[in-house]
């Protein structure tokens, strides 16, 4: 089940039209004892597409990273989120879920959420 929804909403966003990011980032953290620090990577790939005359818009990530967290030094993620974008004048409305995994710990979430953007400039 969670194969199957990780692929649906992975390619749920790709088209000939979509624009898509590869997102590498390298995460800074103070180590648990304070005394040193850790890098952590991060992966991700957006997928960004209009469905309906440039006021729907179809947007998906999916990434893969490591943290720590308080009471472990070491803790892989995978999160894949879809939401839909509504454009009405500055503001973008986009209700979407996540689906999130920590293997460590061999749990899942499925959340739904709402966003509001303001257009600044």
């Amino acid at each position: 089940m969670k194969i199957l929804l990780t692929v649906l909403l992975f390619f749920g966003a790709v088209s000939a039209e979509a624009s898509g990011k590869l997102s590498l980032q390298n995460n800074f953290f103070q180590d648990l004892d304070g005394k040193g620090h850790t890098y952590r990577p991060m992966v991700g790939l957006g997928i960004y597409e209009f469905i309906f005359r440039k006021k729907v818009a179809l947007n998906s990530w999916v990434g893969y990273g490591n943290q720590p967290l308080e009471l472990t030094p070491d803790v892989n993620w995978f999160t894949a989120k879809v939401q839909l974008d509504f454009f009405v004048g500055d503001f973008t409305l986009a209700p979407g879920v996540q689906y999130s995994y920590i293997p460590t710990y061999h749990e899942d979430r499925l959340n739904p959420y709402l966003k509001i953007d303001y257009r600044l400039w």
